[in-house]
């Protein structure tokens, strides 16, 4: 991942993310938002349970805390697949405020619920589940590339795999 001019991509993928956007007026909620980091998944890539979505979406304070060396922190060590405590970071603690603690908290209640509830229950379900993007750029609203970006043929082959 590439942080450059205050953007965030897979340099494989930026010529065909850049001319997506330059067809897109710059407040459509289809737009790519390279500001924020990507995150073509979340939690352990060899974990049982695997939850498919769109793309992350964009919220007010997603700026915020995509810009704090917290959050920051979190991702890299998720997009290297390092061993953390709380692989599924969204349901760590201190990330239950932010937009995507938030929004997966939601999603993962009954999960968590089914685990005991509470804390632990959150830390049971961040250990068995990953979740994974169709494309793992931020967009308001989800509009697919009229192509297959290279960072998802990475996913969609480590996918089938899986699925073997």
């Amino acid at each position: 991942m590439v942080h450059d001019d205050n953007k965030w991509f897979l340099p494989e993928d930026r010529p065909y993310i850049e001319t997506f956007n330059r067809y897109k007026a710059a407040d459509a909620p289809t737009r790519i938002d390279l500001s924020l980091i990507p995150e073509p998944w979340v939690g352990r890539l060899e974990a049982p349970i695997v939850l498919l979505s769109l793309n992350p979406g964009v919220a007010v304070d997603d700026p915020q805390w995509h810009g704090s060396t917290m959050l920051q922190d979190h991702i890299q060590k998720n997009l290297r697949q390092e061993v953390r405590e709380w692989p599924f970071h969204y349901l760590h603690p201190d990330l239950k405020d932010s937009p995507g603690g938030k929004w997966w908290q939601r999603c993962l209640k009954a999960f968590i619920d089914a685990a005991g509830g509470g804390e632990e229950g959150a830390r049971r379900v961040a250990e068995r589940v990953v979740g994974v993007e169709f494309a793992g750029y931020h967009s308001v609203s989800f509009e697919p590339l009229p192509v297959t970006l290279p960072s998802q043929r990475w996913m969609f082959s480590l996918l089938t795999e899986k699925l073997e």
